[in-house]
């Protein structure tokens, strides 16, 4: 099995702890890997732009993209954000 970095699975989110929410834990300071963020109800905002950059390895099932999303990870377009309300499971 290849090796997939934990940035490029949908399931995987590193939460910030000022609530901020990303995908990769080494590039904190780059805006595109902040995708969302934590709202006080407890529901997690997603940017729907920001996280289709991460999830492109899968999407096109390149396997250097899925080692490492940030090594190649693109500039996000200018488009309007795209939020999805993450409700709680369980």
């Amino acid at each position: 099995t290849p090796y997939v970095c934990y940035a490029s699975k949908p399931n995987s989110l590193a939460i910030r702890a000022d609530g901020r929410v990303g995908k990769c834990t080494v590039h904190l300071n780059d805006n595109r890997n902040t995708i969302g963020n934590l709202s006080l109800n407890g529901s997690v905002n997603i940017d729907k732009n920001k996280m289709d950059l991460w999830m492109r390895g899968f999407e096109n099932n390149d396997s250097s993209t899925l080692i490492c999303s940030a090594k190649s990870l693109p500039q996000l377009e200018k488009k309007h954000q795209h939020l999805i309300d993450v409700k709680e499971v369980g």
